[in-house]
């Protein structure tokens, strides 16, 4: 860590969890700040390096991205959470540009939820929701809060919520 003007500075990569801010060499009486809490951290993904702004008059805490993390983070993590039976035993993700089916959950009738899938997501690409029970596919669409044709943001992980009421979808935070 440096001190720049009236302010601390620390280049290094991102974890996604917070930031330890301490000028002293070890962590008693550490900051701890929370991602919520750090401005700029909404825009960063794991392993991007970034600089680390700390101003100790104001007590905030600004990130922002030096690179690009590569790898992983082109990746979005996905699950289902099925709420209802009904006549739909599968249900799963098309990536409309290419039509393509990314993920598939067979849930064979009954309800749960599914672990986090990995998408290798793509640039502008948008995604939609779609349910099958072997003999029809039928893709979801305007129903809920709008899950048809919605981008994936790389770094995110994502619920998609599904029953015979209706779908919608929850941004579950960063990986």
């Amino acid at each position: 860590m440096t001190k720049e003007g009236n302010n601390y500075v620390y280049e290094g990569k991102w974890g996604g969890v917070g930031a330890n801010i301490n000028t002293k060499a070890s962590d008693n009486g550490a900051d701890w700040f929370p991602e919520s809490d750090i401005n700029g951290a909404s825009s960063l993904y794991v392993g991007d390096g970034v600089k680390f702004t700390y101003n100790p008059n104001q007590g905030t805490l600004s990130a922002t991205k030096t690179s690009d993390g590569g790898g992983s983070s082109a990746i979005a993590k996905v699950r289902i959470n099925c709420l209802s039976v009904w006549d739909k035993i599968a249900w799963g993700l098309i990536d409309d540009a290419t039509g393509e089916s990314v993920l598939l959950i067979d849930f064979s009738g009954t309800t749960g939820i599914s672990e986090y899938n990995d998408i290798n997501v793509s640039a502008g690409h948008t995604y939609s929701l779609y349910w099958t029970d072997g003999n029809t596919t039928s893709l979801v669409g305007g129903i809920g809060s709008g899950v048809y044709g919605e981008k994936l943001e790389k770094g995110h992980k994502y619920t998609y919520i599904v029953s015979g009421d209706g779908e919608s979808r929850t941004d579950d935070g960063t990986f």
